[in-house]
């Protein structure tokens, strides 16, 4: 029997917010260059087909966590992760809404971690 000692267990907010269209170039552009602006990276990490719909999903490296971007045919481009590393990003590349509410879809993760 597993025992698990709810001292180690921490829950993170994980959101997923829509940024735009997938076919926004200068969008996706300006997601770039603000991840690499925080001294961040960004690279493609899977890319999926399924009738229609391409989803390419990139992992973005940032000081202050881990994060993915999803680009998906007919739904756009979006960020998904910890809550409040994805808004630091999006205050950046959308700064005209940092005031929006964050969630549009909300998940919620439990990590366990060694103290």
């Amino acid at each position: 029997m597993i025992t698990l000692d709810d001292s180690k267990w921490v829950k993170l907010a994980m959101i997923e917010f829509p940024l735009g269209s997938e076919t926004d170039d200068e969008l996706f552009r300006r997601l770039k260059a603000e991840v690499l602006a925080m001294g961040g990276t960004i690279r493609e990490k899977d890319w999926a087909v399924g009738g229609s719909q391409e989803v390419i999903t990139y992992a973005i490296s940032l000081p202050q966590g881990e994060i993915e971007a999803i680009s998906e045919t007919y739904v756009g481009l979006s960020l998904r992760g910890e809550e409040s590393v994805v808004s630091i990003l999006l205050q950046r590349v959308l700064p005209n809404q940092a005031n929006t509410q964050l969630t549009r879809t909300r998940k919620s993760a439990l990590v366990i971690f060694d103290r």
